[in-house]
């Protein structure tokens, strides 16, 4: 019976020991689990970080593209801008040649015309039969042209009617624009055509139309209109005082000759086997007829059947 109570004793004193063991592997296997989800955190933090950089390294290439491509544009924008453009133009000896000899000349030329050479606007109109070259002048503020200059050609090439294919040495006719300055041309300067356009594109050879028209110096041609080096010195004057002033787009209207009632009765009869021609040439004369009676640019529309249409009337555009 004595033992009893020793025996009891000694299962009570271990007791304690056993909790803490326990305890202590409890607190063992947290540790272990705790270390093993820190760690795999961290690996997957890194996974995910790789996985981000070919992006990155993409998102950067293709920033760096289009940095590239807007400064490229920005560039030839600033390079044809109203400020810059005559400086550059003025680089060229043969520009400087021009203004030196004909500065004077044009400075007179809006003087007369009553025309601000800082916000001049300009507008040629060419005819073939009376090969002459007009060169029209406004401000930029209003609408009503009035003539400047007028330039004989120095030599024609074709006859009369449209270019219809490359090697026909026909000059064009229609409504074009100015979309080159060439201050190294072989025929001393030039101003380019946006030839062919859309109905040139409608009537003609699609598969071999051509290109490369101008007005320039010279006396030779095969398609273009040649006023001689000392003209065409004037006209390039102007055409960059005209684009420096602001004058995004210089009108180009080339007919087949001046388009008066009796002239074109005359062509009828002329060409009377060629109907094609005299419907082409019956598109012109509405924008030729706009400009005489109104003397401000017609608004001319080039439809899908190769033709011009004539959208102004002289009460308003």
């Amino acid at each position: 019976m004595r033992n009893e109570p020793k025996s009891s004793k000694s299962s009570s004193a271990s007791n304690p020991k056993q909790n803490q063991q326990i305890l202590f592997i409890v607190l063992l296997i947290l540790v272990a689990l705790l270390t093993f989800e820190l760690v795999r955190g961290r690996m997957a933090s890194r996974k995910k970080s790789k996985e981000k950089e070919p992006t990155t390294a993409i998102t950067d290439t293709t920033k760096k593209v289009v940095e590239k491509k807007q400064s490229t544009e920005d560039s030839i924008a600033k390079l044809y801008a109203p400020a810059v453009f005559r400086q550059e133009q003025m680089k060229q000896a043969r520009v400087k040649d021009a203004y030196k000899a004909k500065g004077d000349t044009v400075q007179k030329l809006y003087k007369k015309a009553g025309l601000d050479p800082n916000t001049v606007n300009i507008y040629i109109r060419a005819f073939k039969k009376e090969q002459v070259v007009e060169v029209w002048g406004k401000d930029k503020e209003k609408s009503e042209f009035v003539l400047l200059r007028t330039y004989k050609f120095c030599k024609m090439s074709g006859k009369l009617g449209p270019k219809l294919q490359a090697g026909d040495n026909q000059i064009p006719e229609g409504f074009y624009k100015i979309d080159r300055y060439n201050p190294q041309s072989r025929f001393h300067l030039s101003l380019g055509l946006n030839y062919p356009n859309k109905v040139d594109k409608k009537i003609g050879d699609t598969t071999n139309l051509g290109n490369d028209i101008f007005i320039h110096g010279g006396c030779q041609t095969i398609g273009c209109i040649p006023i001689t080096d000392e003209k065409i010195k004037e006209l390039y004057v102007m055409a960059i005082d005209a684009r420096a002033a602001g004058q995004k787009s210089i009108a180009v209207s080339i007919f087949p000759a001046r388009m008066t009632d009796e002239n074109f009765r005359s062509l009828r009869v002329q060409f009377q086997d060629e109907p094609k021609t005299l419907k082409f040439w019956t598109s012109l004369k509405k924008g030729y007829q706009f400009f005489e009676n109104c003397k401000r640019l017609p608004d001319i529309i080039l439809n899908n059947n190769g033709e011009y249409v004539c959208k102004s009337a002289c009460g308003g555009d």
